[in-house]
Formats: structure tokens, sequence, C-alpha cells
């Protein structure tokens, strides 16, 4: 038997490693079992449990604006992420099953509530990418294959608008800056400049 999260572990996993082979037996040899039968939980209590697996807690400047580092951005993306209640845009013109992958659970938890997700990357290049964007149409995430796309930024609920140089689906070990800001003017401002509806 085998106990795993499976798409976290074939993301994070290089490719022709031992660990790949390993998930690769167990799934064309072994059956699957359903987590929600054995492990019974609550949307809330997945949220929960995220945010203590994933994150420090967390708590955002008074404002609500700030800039972030590579470091710094993480703990507080998640938290926007997990408290949005309507729509998330991503703008990540690069992406690896890494990058994405770390923020699979969590799509798949806002997605169960009803949250829009739109994912908007360059085309893929080769058959790595098509199979990442395969995943996320899976996951009923829209992505937008955009030429050209160069842009780093995420939108929460029309109001919190990310934006820097972090590519949030691929970034690895590269010092990156990210600004924060939280007004829907601010947003809207920005779409206007993107010329695209990605919400």
């Amino acid at each position: 038997m085998l106990l795993g999260n499976f798409e976290y572990l074939r993301a994070q996993a290089p490719h022709g490693s031992f660990v790949r082979k390993l998930l690769d037996r167990f799934e064309e040899h072994g059956s699957a079992l359903d987590v929600d039968t054995y492990l019974p939980l609550t949307e809330s209590e997945w949220g929960d449990g995220l945010r203590h697996v994933l994150s420090a807690p967390f708590t955002l400047p008074h404002n609500g604006a700030g800039t972030f580092t590579e470091s710094t951005f993480y703990p507080a993306f998640l938290n926007d992420l997990i408290g949005a209640k309507e729509s998330i845009t991503i703008v990540s013109p690069f992406k690896t099953w890494g990058g994405t992958g770390r923020w699979v659970n969590l799509l798949r938890l806002v997605l169960a509530r009803g949250v829009r997700v739109c994912i908007v990357t360059l085309p893929p290049e080769d058959q790595n990418g098509n199979g990442i964007v395969d995943r996320l149409h899976e996951l009923d995430v829209t992505v937008v294959l955009r030429e050209n796309t160069h842009e780093k930024i995420a939108i929460v609920d029309g109001n919190i608008l990310w934006h820097g140089s972090l590519n949030i689906l691929s970034h690895n070990r590269a010092h990156e800056s990210m600004l924060r800001i939280e007004d829907p003017t601010a947003v809207q401002q920005f779409l206007m400049n993107f010329r695209a509806d990605v919400t």
C-alpha cells in the first residue's frame, strides 16, 4: 500500500526519478482508494489543514498593501487565495510541474467553493507544458493561452492586485519582488491596460 498525494509527488519529483517510476507502477498495477471514504473532512477542515501545512500564520499589514520578496510572497498570497470568495486570476507566462503543483490542492479547494479560477499563460512549447494545461483543465480551471504574455500578475475577487517579477506557476529559486495593492479601482485600471477580460 502507498499512501500519499500522487499529484504533489509527481509535480515535485524529477523526470525519470525513482519516485516517478514508483508512482507509475502503483498507478498501473494498483487500485486507487477514495480519500473521502477513509478521510472524511469538511471543506473548512481541509482549508484549516492547508493553512497549517503550507505556511505559518500570516497577517497582512493594516492597509493591505506592501512589497514582498520571493520568501514573503508565498504566505501572503496563500492567505489571499484561501480567503477568495468569487474569482482568482493568475497571469504566469511560464509553468512547470513543480511550480504549478504547489497550488493544485488549494485550487481544488477554492473551486469546490464555487470560486472561478482563470490562468493566463504562454502556449505550451513542449509535451510537458501540454500536460500541465490538461491537468488544469481537469480541475475546471479556465486556461487562456496568450502569445507574448510576459506579465506576472494575480487578481483576487477583483479587489486585490499582485504585480511584479515572480512567475507564480514556475518560480523556483530566483530572487523576485511582488507588489500587493488592495484596491478595486487599481484592478480595473490594470485590466483596461491589459486589454483582456480575464476575471
